[in-house]
């Protein structure tokens, strides 16, 4: 049987433990939120195409085509889409979608802070409980 001060240990470095899973979760969630504030897509690829454009005296129907455009390309309920992204591959964002996300990067990011801050509290009542 673990006397009670192991216990505890225990307890607190499975917390820890917890605690870090928690933080690197909200780190990948505010890594795609900053990706689409920039502008590029949180999920799928780009993929860049040359098109032809079916004029049959257009150069491109011997040649690879116009472009290259940029196109988003998912997979959503088991089919893969396709956005057309134009000449870049910056995507504009509504400003109300914008706004969200960024009071949400906030939200994380004020968590994120006080959960290294709860890590470093239980880490020195670890410490203190090992060695008193």
């Amino acid at each position: 049987m673990l006397n009670p001060k192991m216990y505890l240990c225990k307890r607190l470095a499975s917390l820890v433990l917890q605690l870090d899973q928690e933080l690197q979760l909200l780190h990948k969630e505010l890594s795609s939120i900053d990706k689409v504030l920039q502008g590029f897509p949180s999920r799928g690829w780009i993929e860049w195409k040359y098109v032809k454009c079916g004029k049959k005296s257009c150069n491109c129907q011997q040649g690879k085509g116009h472009g290259p455009y940029a196109y988003l390309r998912y997979w959503e309920d088991g089919h893969l889409k396709s956005i057309y992204l134009g000449k870049t591959s910056r995507i504009q964002i509504p400003e109300q979608q914008q706004q969200s996300l960024q009071d949400r990067k906030q939200k994380i990011q004020e968590t994120i802070q006080k959960l290294n801050n709860t890590i470093l509290e239980a880490i020195k009542l670890l410490e203190k409980t090992l060695y008193s």
